[in-house]
């Protein structure tokens, strides 16, 4: 019996076969290759002595308000350099960071750099560590070698986040504040004889300098897991905030308040009637009974609207109305509404076999819900989409018909936010350009940046209905 016991507390206390330990942060504390913690200046207090050369760039207060213990940076010329490098291993290092973005430096495409090691002389540029920003994410940039990691919720202006990369050897982890963001499979080709800059490229591109503040950057020759992460992120008792700020921010915002464009269609033109002059182009126009007022006949043309305000990347709602479709369209996806760059789609609302599709993120149907409901071919139907991340962060889709959810659904996975550019609303094509033959009436459309509810829906849907 006594036997046993033993063997039973031994067995409890005993890692299992296989099982890793979780780490600590002082069991690495001898694998540090770089630490400044700006407390006062960009001393390296981790032994190595690669002490930062700072220019243009002030002390200013911490995460915590303590004085002169982190560095402000200017967005123009503000940079610190570190040269010679910290060497980095290709089997595993690990990257932790504090960052607090201004809001004057934020912009829609790439820009910010947090840690940057790179070289772009001559014809094969290298690039060993390239911490960013795309639009409001942040975003860990793989050159070519993998898949880029973007986090998946905008950044708030103001506001204190914890980033983190861990890499073994094989795959790199993104972290902010202390929660995964994603892994992509990707080679390090470390930059020995690089400088490494914060707050810059080493190029002179004017979007890549930081604006904002930069604080506690650690590197590790040795892959952290996500434990060791958590416990850098919690460090000196901080607690990050709720990873739905932004959603749940802009939730509590009225229907008016989150309107960004309304499109009535009328006489056959494009002009935003809410206020903030999105106005749009119609193409090939033909004027049209509507459903309040007159419409536009979508055969052969399109309307678009190109605005930076249309560059909405994780809450949206789209409202219209539609009207006439023939048998001749079935065995086609007709595009609706298409929202994206020149590059690529990000958001699409299509007609196929008398159903409405809503397509989020890229050509890619896995984020693609279709109605469970089949419209009427000549009678005007009320249609809305939405999409937010909710509180945990997946996406959520939904479509309306007619003041009644007919499709919804959560992705299991954590939800990237889109990185626009150039962003272009157009009616009736597949993008800037192309509007394909159809017979499609359409009338009163609007976008809104928040998920409207049931509700607002209905109130939408009463508001012609009783006209």
């Amino acid at each position: 019996m006594i036997r046993c016991l033993v063997i039973l507390i031994l067995t409890m206390l005993l890692p299992f076969p296989g099982r890793a330990h979780s780490q600590s942060l002082s069991d690495h504390r001898s694998n540090l290759v770089l630490e400044m913690l700006f407390d006062g200046d960009a001393r390296d207090t981790s032994g190595k002595g690669l002490h930062g050369v700072v220019s243009q760039t002030n002390l200013t207060a911490d995460r915590f308000g303590k004085l002169d213990h982190a560095y402000r940076f200017d967005g123009v010329n503000s940079a610190i350099k570190i040269d010679p490098p910290p060497l980095l291993p290709t089997s595993g290092f690990t990257l932790s960071v504090w960052v607090n973005y201004g809001e004057s430096g934020i912009y829609p495409y790439w820009s910010n750099g947090i840690i940057i090691q790179d070289l772009d002389t001559g014809a094969r540029p290298q690039r060993a560590l390239h911490l960013s920003t795309r639009g409001r994410v942040p975003i860990l940039h793989l050159v070519g070698r993998g898949k880029d990691i973007r986090c998946t919720q905008e950044i708030i202006p103001g506001q204190w986040y914890h980033l983190a990369v861990s890499y073994d050897g094989v795959a790199y982890r993104f972290f902010k504040d202390g929660i995964l963001q994603g892994r992509s499979d990707a080679p390090f080709v470390p930059g020995t004889d690089i400088p490494i800059y914060i707050g810059r490229r080493n190029t002179n591109h004017a979007n890549f300098f930081f604006e904002g503040e930069i604080d506690d950057l650690r590197m590790y020759n040795r892959f952290l897991d996500a434990s060791a992460i958590a416990e850098l992120t919690r460090e000196n008792g901080w607690r990050p905030p709720a990873i739905a700020a932004t959603s749940q921010g802009r939730s509590a915002l009225s229907m008016e308040e989150a309107l960004v464009a309304n499109w009535p269609l009328e006489d056959g033109g494009m002009k935003d009637d809410s206020g903030h002059e999105i106005h749009g182009q119609m193409i090939g126009k033909d004027p049209v009974s509507g459903v309040r007022g007159s419409a536009v006949h979508f055969d052969k043309a399109w309307g678009y609207a190109r605005n930076a305000n249309l560059a909405l990347t994780h809450d949206l709602s789209l409202s219209f109305w539609i009207k006439g479709f023939d048998d001749a369209m079935s065995d086609w996806d007709w595009p609706l509404l298409w929202y994206g760059d020149l590059f690529r789609m990000y958001y699409r609302v299509s007609l196929k076999n008398g159903t409405i599709a809503f397509r989020v993120n890229g050509i890619s149907k896995e984020r693609e819900i279709v109605s469970r409901t089949t419209l009427v071919a000549d009678e005007w139907t009320h249609v809305v989409v939405t999409m937010n991340t909710g509180d945990e962060g997946p996406l959520i889709q939904r479509i309306f018909l007619n003041g009644t959810l007919s499709e919804e659904r959560r992705s299991q996975e954590r939800y990237h936010s889109i990185v626009p550019s150039e962003m272009w609303f157009c009616l009736g094509a597949n993008g800037p350009g192309w509007g394909p033959p159809g017979g499609v009436d359409m009338d009163e459309v609007s976008m809104y940046n928040k998920a409207l509810n049931l509700e607002e829906v209905v109130e939408l849907y009463t508001k012609y209905r009783s006209k």
